[in-house]
């Protein structure tokens, strides 16, 4: 499995961007079609990840509701669960304009060796909520702490932060060929949780910096909450 760099752009020493969640800023925005929206994702999603899923639909994130549907192992070879977020490309988020390249829709990608637990499920939502509610965007090599000072992710956890990367498994990672919402190629992101070590290790040099670490050490793609640093 490789962790394959891409370009990133910022005004921290290794160029990275840092992207914080913060409540008292939280607007609520325009309306959007959810119906059509969810229906389109709904038609796609089991032809790329399998018939077998649990959809575990959101009744606690309104206005944004966010579902999450979790695939068996089993499709196109995978030995682990995967979790795709069904709402989060509802409304296009707040890019840079002089950025073209940046997608204004997206959904997330997790990848688990057992069923998600709450925990993950919050996770997911609360990542992919962020957007509508600071008016913000989140995009390949964004960093997301867990608070000010971070806090664990996960209970007994090192890992206090997330990194935001490009899919890069098939089908997520060409996840924009077969979803398009009202004219807005959709793109599959996958937030890596990191401890405070390895995203200070990023912003100091660079995303690709912390990706050479994770290659080296061979870095599963499915997520160890009680993985250690490995900076």
């Amino acid at each position: 499995m490789s962790w394959t760099p891409w370009t990133e752009g910022g005004d921290t020493p290794g160029g990275s961007q840092v992207a914080r969640i913060d409540e008292r800023d939280v607007e609520r925005v325009g309306g959007c079609d959810r119906a059509r929206f969810q229906e389109a994702r709904e038609r796609l999603f089991p032809r790329l990840f399998g018939a077998e899923f649990t959809l575990h639909r959101d009744v606690v994130s309104a206005p944004f509701p966010v579902d999450v549907y979790a695939f068996a192992p089993g499709h196109g070879g995978r030995d682990f669960f995967t979790l795709v977020t069904s709402g989060m490309s509802d409304r296009p988020m707040a890019v840079p304009a002089d950025d073209a390249a940046a997608a204004r829709r997206a959904e997330l990608v997790l990848y688990l060796d057992s069923p998600p637990g709450p925990a993950v499920l919050r996770l997911l939502r609360t990542v992919a909520t962020m957007p509508p509610r600071a008016q913000a965007w989140l995009g390949h090599g964004h960093t997301l702490p867990n608070g000010d000072p971070p806090a664990p992710l996960f209970k007994t956890s090192e890992l206090s932060a997330l990194l935001i990367l490009s899919a890069i498994l098939a089908p997520e990672c060409d996840l924009e060929r077969w979803l398009e919402l009202d004219g807005d190629p959709v793109t599959a992101l996958w937030p890596v949780p990191v401890s405070a070590a390895e995203c200070a290790y990023k912003l100091e040099r660079g995303t690709r910096a912390l990706l050479d670490v994770f290659n080296a050490t061979k870095l599963s793609c499915v997520l160890d909450a009680q993985r250690p640093s490995l900076v």
